[in-house]
């Protein structure tokens, strides 16, 4: 115990301008926020293998399966999915409709934004 704090005194000296905290807790507490902010669009499933699909805020997609790491689709029951993380945290998401795609303009286009008017 006493040589991992030395070794550790040794590599992150206290008084330097260049330490920084250790990243680790910083990394987990991130995929973390990144799982919660992010929308459950879909889940596949067939026979023993099951797909979420996420969309970050960014507009990103995130494809996690029941193999992934550090995070896997342990269950689904059709509105709400459970995620675990390897040391075994675990984030539930509600299945949310996908983002809306830009609608393309022209004739049907037109015609999925403005209702006719001769009906």
């Amino acid at each position: 115990m006493i040589k991992v704090r030395a070794k550790q005194a040794v590599e992150r000296p206290l008084l330097w301008a260049s330490r920084r905290p250790v990243a680790v807790e910083e990394k987990k507490t991130s995929l973390v926020t990144e799982l919660l902010q992010a929308r459950l669009t879909a889940v596949f499933e067939s026979g023993k293998e099951r797909v979420a699909i996420l969309q970050r805020p960014d507009g990103s997609t995130l494809k996690i399966t029941g193999e992934t790491k550090p995070w896997r689709v342990e269950s689904f029951d059709g509105r709400k999915a459970l995620f675990v993380s390897a040391d075994d945290q675990r984030v539930e998401r509600p299945l949310e409709a996908g983002s809306a795609a830009a609608v393309k303009a022209g004739p049907i286009g037109d015609r999925l934004r403005r209702p006719a008017t001769n009906q």
